[in-house]
Order: structure tokens, then C-alpha cells, then sequence
């Protein structure tokens, strides 16, 4: 197993990450070195992909963006009596 020092995922987060083409970056960055799980039904190629949405969605709340619709809409479950 390679050990990973300082390379372009660090360097993205030295970056700001208050605009969108830098959550972008990281986003891909994240999806390019994850290895999703081969437990599930759906294929490889969308499993990479969420991986990348799901990075967006976390570093867009992060900078103080309102993702309650988005998690609303992702939501597996109905989030009723949750309080955001």
C-alpha cells in the first residue's frame, strides 16, 4: 500500500474552498482516490460519482450554504420531527 503525503487533495484544502470551482476540485480529487465499497447493487462508475456529490454536499454546508433541501431530497428515509 502507497502512503500518501502531501499531494493535490492537500493542496486543495489549503486553497479556499468558499468558491465553487475549488469544492469542485476537491470533490473530483476525493472521487479520483475513493474506492467504494462492491456490497451494493448499483455499478462502480455511480458509486465514484456520489462520492464526488456527496463531498460537494459536505464542503457546501461547511462554507454555510442551506442544504436542508438537498438533504431532503437525498434522504432514504422521511425526515419528520427533525429539526434543521
Amino acid at each position: 500500500m502507497r502512503e500518501r503525503g502531501p499531494g493535490p487533495p492537500a493542496q486543495l484544502l489549503r486553497n479556499s474552498l468558499t468558491i465553487a470551482p475549488g469544492i469542485e476540485a476537491a470533490a473530483a480529487a476525493a472521487g479520483d482516490i475513493a474506492k467504494p465499497m462492491d456490497n451494493t447493487d448499483f455499478a462502480l462508475h455511480w458509486r465514484k460519482r456520489v462520492v464526488r456529490d456527496f463531498v460537494t454536499y459536505a464542503l457546501r454546508e461547511l462554507r454555510g450554504d442551506d442544504m436542508r433541501e438537498i438533504r431532503r431530497k437525498i434522504a432514504r428515509q422521511t425526515m419528520m420531527g427533525l429539526a434543521y
